[in-house]
């Protein structure tokens, strides 16, 4: 499960120092309810073997990390949507030990490796 399972009672707006993810487990406005199942359907569909590594850094305080995984969640999507296969974090065949977010096969010879980058202001040069 990407969300707790504790009920969603919260009514108001996100206080300014709370991490996201923390509102939106919370939060019992009909927008977060609408958030939380569109995010738990991409989740169901991430690559089960990456699940625990994406969901962890989505809980994170951190808000640039829960972001990240957000971001890399709908890229996910987004390619999977367009007709890819996706392998988490695969291993290159160049030996590298960078690992990208995805190898996406389309089939045919029509593969590509992807990094989602997100960049925000605290992106460093």
């Amino acid at each position: 499960m990407l969300f707790s399972e504790i009920p969603s009672d919260f009514a108001g707006p996100r206080p300014y120092a709370e991490p996201p993810f923390e509102y939106l487990d919370r939060s019992a406005r009909v927008e977060a309810g609408h958030v939380r199942r569109t995010l738990t359907d991409w989740y169901a569909r991430y690559p089960a073997g990456a699940r625990a590594d994406l969901r962890a850094r989505f809980h994170d305080t951190n808000t640039v990390q829960h972001v990240s995984a957000a971001f890399e969640l709908y890229m996910h999507e987004v390619l999977s949507r367009l007709g890819y296969s996706c392998s988490a974090h695969p291993s290159p065949p160049n030996g590298s030990s960078r690992r990208p977010d995805f190898l996406a096969d389309g089939g045919a010879e029509d593969s590509i490796y992807v990094e989602a980058v997100l960049a925000s202001a605290r992106s460093g040069p």
